[in-house]
């Protein structure tokens, strides 16, 4: 199942990529097979390093904040998604976008449960590992 191979602590398996050709690899992660097409060839239609990069920068934070609320006894549902402003002359990520979506139901002090998800987003190793500038935003539904 492909969840099993996502969560599986399998030390056989490994995360790696082979070069296919120009702006392709193939990427392998703990099994799962993803044609990857990036740089100034990605297309829509393949997922691209850059895509698994901010998925995984938005699992970390979303995971963060998540756990970071359950530990202060706050129920809430907990979406993230980003973006990057990057610079293929310079070769780097100039700028990461993050919105950081809380749906509660409770009635909560909404700026001190802002700096409560913020504070939580900060638990993120990727996200601390960057040296780029990263905008965090709390979006209220």
């Amino acid at each position: 199942k492909l969840v099993d191979i996502i969560v599986s602590k399998d030390d056989k398996k490994e995360v790696f990529a082979e070069y296919l050709d120009m702006f392709e690899a193939m990427l392998s992660v703990k099994g799962l097979k993803i044609h990857s097409k990036g740089g100034k060839g990605a297309v829509k239609e393949k997922i691209s390093p850059m895509d698994l990069f901010l998925a995984g920068l938005c699992g970390c934070i979303c995971i963060a904040v998540g756990n970071t609320l359950k530990a202060n006894n706050i129920n809430a549902d907990i979406r993230v998604d980003g973006k990057v402003e990057k610079s293929f002359e310079e070769g780097k990520i100039k700028k990461v976008i993050i919105n950081i979506y809380a749906k509660i139901d409770d009635d909560v002090d909404k700026e001190k449960l802002k700096e409560l998800i913020l504070e939580g987003s900060k638990k993120c190793l990727i996200s601390n590992t960057l040296n780029c500038d990263i905008e965090k935003n709390v979006i209220f539904e």
